[in-house]
């Protein structure tokens, strides 16, 4: 029942943003300005392997953009458990309840980075990859940069797959193994074709 409500709850804020984008309520990047890039993760927990992947991401972004060119943050779960992680990125905490908090922190930066590994998956719970989707699918209503990068793909309770579906259909997904993709596009049965799919043997 929590999982309805939360998948409900995402979308609907995700449908308003987009009505928002389209009366003309927006902040594009200008040309000149620092790309304003949020990573949305699970961090803050202790998990070396998210943090670790997480700053590599950061790593990349910044070598391939230019340090000088971009303004990051990254969400926790807990300050005390991320403080001394991430240098030069700030930290904004994701609240249990997060709903709220997306539809306030995504439309502040040009796009997201969903960075999570198990970002397609029922299997660790269905709440993380609500937030994974509702991060990726207010970016993308606000016609911003959308993009889920190292993600693994599998098996998704309906509700959600439907979900996934329709928002993070214009966001670039960067799969980290062929097998993820291999499963994303046997699951979805040609609703791959929506999506902009590269595999990474990087992350």
């Amino acid at each position: 029942m929590m999982d309805f409500v939360l998948e409900a709850w995402v979308s609907g804020i995700i449908e308003g943003k987009k009505i928002q984008w389209m009366i003309g309520k927006r902040e594009p990047w200008q040309p000149g300005e620092k790309l304003k890039l949020l990573f949305a993760g699970y961090n803050g927990t202790r998990n070396t392997g998210s943090d670790v992947r997480v700053e590599e991401m950061l790593r990349q972004i910044r070598r391939i953009l230019g340090p000088e060119n971009v303004d990051l943050s990254m969400m926790t779960f807990n300050f005390d458990r991320s403080r001394g992680y991430f240098e030069g990125t700030s930290q904004v905490r994701l609240p249990d309840i997060f709903p709220p908090f997306l539809a306030n922190e995504v439309p502040k930066h040009h796009g997201v980075v969903a960075c999570e590994g198990s970002m397609f998956k029922s299997k660790f719970a269905n709440a993380l990859a609500t937030m994974m989707i509702g991060s990726l699918g207010i970016a993308a209503a606000e016609n911003k940069l959308s993009v889920g990068y190292g993600a693994e793909a599998g098996q998704m309770d309906p509700l959600i797959a439907k979900m996934c579906g329709r928002y993070c259909k214009n966001s670039l997904v960067i799969t980290r193994n062929d097998e993820s993709r291999k499963e994303e596009r046997h699951r979805r049965q040609g609703l791959e074709k929506k999506y902009d799919y590269r595999s990474s043997a990087c992350l």
